[in-house]
């Protein structure tokens, strides 16, 4: 058999997706939950594909800023897959708990993260996003994962004054997960805020008119990731 068969599959599967679709959604890297909120309970639920919108952004053989879903499906090679082939497909549908993905290296359940009804991979990127190409062109959108391992989320009480306040101001939203900046930009020109290394808080640092005026060294370190002001309000449901 050949190695691609799965890899063919699932790109097709992206292929075949309609434009404008869940498929051609830009992908927000999951480490921006972790300085966003903390963890509460875990447990076994079924997760709405559509409602996924994050990849750990360690995978960078899968996804580079501004990938969306189509895109990095294209750089699945599924290596090993094909020697599975019915079970990975089965994998995708089955509704059984503590079910091991049949690839080989794969050792662990697949877990997701959620925020209200925002859902972000914890660990599994490869499948999740194999599974979310594959059940979106041959079921829809409004197909889910079965008894998927996860874990809910609270934003930080900080963070959710930020959010609202940049509702309140008809603005956008970005993170810098790496240093732990959230940028907030609207008429009222541009706020930055910093979260304390050792605190759940975060501090207005800088009220600026203009990105321009920041100090050199600390622009060179920002990496901003914008977040949908429609995921924005969802996170605050």
């Amino acid at each position: 058999m050949s190695e691609t068969v799965v890899k063919e599959i699932i790109h097709k599967a992206a292929r075949e997706a309609k434009k404008e679709c869940i498929m051609d959604e830009v992908i927000i890297p999951t480490e921006i939950f972790d300085v966003l909120s903390y963890s509460e309970s875990s447990h076994y639920q079924d997760v709405p594909i559509k409602d996924v919108i994050s990849l750990g952004e360690t995978d960078r053989d899968i996804l580079a800023k501004g990938d969306t879903w189509r895109t990095s499906t294209y750089k699945l090679h599924c290596k090993s897959w094909d020697q599975n082939k019915a079970k990975i497909f089965q994998y995708f549908i089955s509704k059984q708990k503590k079910r091991y993905f049949p690839a080989e290296g794969s050792t662990n359940d697949l877990h997701v993260g959620y925020i209200a009804d925002v859902y972000f991979c914890k660990l599994g990127n490869h499948r999740l996003l194999a599974a979310k190409a594959w059940l979106n062109n041959i079921i829809g959108p409004n197909m889910k994962i079965y008894r998927v391992y996860c874990t809910e989320y609270t934003l930080l009480p900080d963070v959710k004054d930020i959010l609202k306040k940049c509702i309140e101001d008809s603005g956008t939203i970005a993170v810098c997960h790496k240093t732990r900046y959230l940028k907030v930009k609207s008429n009222k020109g541009v706020t930055l805020y910093h979260k304390n290394n050792d605190k759940d808080s975060y501090k207005k640092v800088y009220n600026l008119a203009d990105l321009r005026t920041l100090p050199q060294k600390l622009k060179g370190t920002l990496d901003f990731r914008e977040i949908p002001i429609e995921i924005v309000k969802r996170l605050l449901n």
